[in-house]
């Protein structure tokens, strides 16, 4: 049933990656000259016969255990929810073990659930300016 994780996206990366989305809004039925809002907008038009590239966010995560960072994992931002697709938000995260592969179809190591905590965040944030204060008071005395 998977491995369960704290995951802090540390932060958000542009990639490039092969340009599909054009004919992907086509295929949803939407117009392939101009991009409607919220889509991304068409690859760039290449003369040499290849593919465009789109420019793709990707989020970093690094993965928790105990207090402490164990792994990290890039996946595309809208694989996130929503709420949670922002430096710094916390979620908890299943992975696929080495049983979920091979009872199915999914890759061990593959996202199975992302669920954004945002008190959990609020938590983490509130420890950490208390630290900082800490910290503060104490350069301030000497």
């Amino acid at each position: 049933m998977g491995t369960s994780y704290t995951a802090v996206l540390d932060r958000i990366v542009e990639a490039e990656s092969e340009g599909e989305r054009a004919s992907e809004s086509e295929d949803r039925g939407g117009d392939s000259t101009e991009p409607s809002s919220g889509e991304q907008p068409k690859p760039e038009e290449r003369t040499d016969g290849e593919p465009g590239r789109d420019r793709v966010e990707l989020a970093v995560l690094l993965l928790e255990a105990d207090g402490e960072v164990v792994d990290e994992r890039t996946v595309p931002v809208d694989r996130l929810p929503v709420d949670g697709a922002h430096e710094g938000a916390v979620l908890e995260v299943v992975v696929a073990d080495d049983e979920d592969a091979d009872e199915t179809d999914i890759e061990a190591g593959a996202l199975l659930e992302v669920t954004y905590d945002p008190e959990r965040e609020r938590d983490r944030r509130d420890r950490a300016q208390d630290r900082f204060d800490r910290l503060s008071e104490r350069l301030s005395d000497e």
